[in-house]
């Protein structure tokens, strides 16, 4: 840190930048989170299409809770 910015007449400037520091450190790995979860999620995204059963004789998407099929 550059010394010139602490002046210890005014504590309250430097508990300021550091706040504005770790606010701007927090964003930056939340924002580099999501984008490393996109990659992960999109692919999942892309193996799971595969796996999905599709077409004529395929009894559709389980109905919640009733542990049947739904009608297409």
């Amino acid at each position: 840190m550059d010394p010139s910015v602490i002046d210890p007449d005014d504590p309250e400037i430097l508990a300021d930048l550091i706040t504005v520091a770790v606010d701007s450190a927090n964003q930056a790995v939340q924002e580099q989170r999501a984008a490393s979860l996109a990659v992960v999620t999109d692919s999942f995204n892309g193996l799971l299409s595969g796996l999905r059963p599709t077409g004529p004789g395929h009894p559709g998407p389980r109905t919640p809770g009733g542990g049947g099929f739904a009608a297409n």
